[in-house]
């Protein structure tokens, strides 16, 4: 479904509500040299998927959210469905790890075991 830059909380709250798709959010900061390794990564495996969105929020711009849902590095990666967190993962993250998150959104987000 593509990406959304979110810059404050009521944005976040606007955008996720308005979904009833999956939702993965990748806290971040500009400079992060494991972030650009991401968004490269999520760009490849996830941008292009129309079983979810993806969300990049600025760390430094949304403290709000950093601490609601303790972001405590960059680049951290949550993955929401119905507004909850099921899925989370902070510093490196690899390709490997983004691929079993694409998977659980193909085959198991698609199906009715979560609605």
């Amino acid at each position: 479904m593509g990406r959304t830059y979110i810059n404050t909380y009521e944005d976040f709250q606007i955008e996720i509500s308005s979904l009833n798709i999956p939702v993965v959010a990748c806290f971040y900061v500009e400079w992060c040299c494991q972030y650009k390794k991401l968004n490269n990564i999520l760009k490849n495996t996830l941008e292009k998927n129309e079983c979810s969105t993806i969300f990049n929020i600025n760390i430094l711009n949304s403290i709000k959210l950093v601490k609601e849902y303790n972001i405590i590095s960059s680049p951290t990666v949550v993955a929401f469905y119905n507004k909850k967190v099921f899925w989370r993962e902070s510093g490196e993250v690899s390709s490997e790890k983004i691929n079993r998150l694409k998977f659980v959104l193909d085959n198991v987000l698609t199906t009715s075991q979560l609605h």
